[in-house]
């Protein structure tokens, strides 16, 4: 199909597509992800650096684990901050790295090092400041 449709516009000539073809394995459909998926995406990319966190603090000799709970707003905070085409993500994952690094590890970066952090947190969103925030709970 990309070959015949090459070939109709005139592109480029047929011995240069004839290559770049030759060059491909198999053509991998891409399926767009909406905010839900990215949300749960996100959740879970939280979830393993709390498990990374918790094993930091086992390897520091630290009894106590911390548990974090994400807030619906502070993923819908989060999720604001990736570019979205419509109803899906123009870069599909790829940002959720990035969000999560910028506004989530340095809050629980603070967790690690000290043993008496241990006990459970909720990531929130804070509506003074407008920035998620991470709170102890009880």
């Amino acid at each position: 199909m990309m070959f015949a449709l090459w070939q109709r516009d005139g592109c480029e000539d047929r011995v240069d597509t004839v290559k770049a073809l030759s060059l491909i394995d198999m053509f991998v459909p891409y399926f767009p992800l909406s905010r839900e998926t990215v949300s749960r995406i996100m959740s879970s990319a939280i979830e393993r650096r709390v498990a990374a966190l918790n094993a930091e603090r086992v390897d520091r000799g630290f009894e106590g684990r911390v548990g974090v709970r994400v807030e619906q707003r502070a993923l819908e905070f989060l999720n604001d901050r990736i570019e979205w085409d419509g109803s899906y993500a123009v870069e599909g994952a790829k940002e959720v790295s990035t969000v999560i690094r910028r506004h989530v590890f340095g809050l629980l970066y603070g967790l690690a090092g000290e043993e008496e952090k241990e006990g459970e947190y909720e990531l929130d969103l804070d509506e003074g400041s407008g920035k998620v925030v991470l709170r102890k709970k009880g």
